[in-house]
């Protein structure tokens, strides 16, 4: 299923062109009930934490409520960036509860240049968010995300990666991907219809 296809499909669900900055603004809670579990949240938040271990700076896109927030305990500072200032306050409450300092920046459009300079940061940390960005803007999402940091942790649903079939907006071919954009692939993993990697550039 092409980009456009799937636009149209999801304009027939939701009655409307799908607009991510708008969609997002306008949801009150950004994760399911199940995206919320305990269990679910505690898997996610181990995973981040080993693949941040070492890193100093750390950018997390698309942090929503700071539901993986626990991946960062014992740091000082956490940069986030957003398409939507909607959750700034539940995000501000989580990371007060770990004595987390959370700097903020926002996009105005999925096709926007990310805001930081050239690997400014260590690593960065997209977790839920690929499922919810149309094909187009995900290879923009993963090339600025690589630009900004050194390695990209990517934990999402609705994957064409363990041979589950999507089951949120969008599913992304992430081995297709991979191989257009010339990037490494590892600390594979896949749990309950999740996708958990890593992205990197050939050295």
């Amino acid at each position: 299923m092409n980009g456009e296809t799937m636009f149209k499909k999801l304009r027939n669900v939701l009655g409307r062109e799908y607009d991510p900055v708008e969609y997002w603004k306008n949801r009150e809670n950004p994760n399911n009930q199940e995206g919320e579990s305990s269990e679910r949240v505690g898997y996610d938040v181990a995973y981040i934490r080993n693949q941040i271990e070492g890193c100093d700076s750390i950018l997390e896109i698309g942090p929503g409520v700071g539901r993986t927030f626990g991946a960062y305990a014992g740091r000082k500072v956490v940069q986030t960036l957003d398409i939507t200032e909607a959750y700034s306050k539940k995000i501000d409450k989580v990371a007060g509860g770990l004595g987390l300092e959370v700097i903020g920046s926002y996009l105005q459009a999925t096709s926007d240049v990310f805001p930081y300079d050239d690997k400014q940061f260590d690593i960065s940390v997209c977790s839920q968010v690929f499922l919810h960005v149309d094909p187009v803007s995900v290879e923009h999402y993963i090339s600025e995300a690589l630009r900004v940091s050194g390695k990209l942790v990517v934990i999402c649903g609705g994957y064409k990666l363990c041979g589950e079939p999507p089951s949120h907006v969008f599913s992304h071919d992430f081995w297709e991907l991979v191989e257009k954009m010339n990037l490494h692939m590892d600390n594979v993993k896949g749990r309950n219809g999740i996708a958990y990697f890593t992205l990197t550039h050939w050295n």
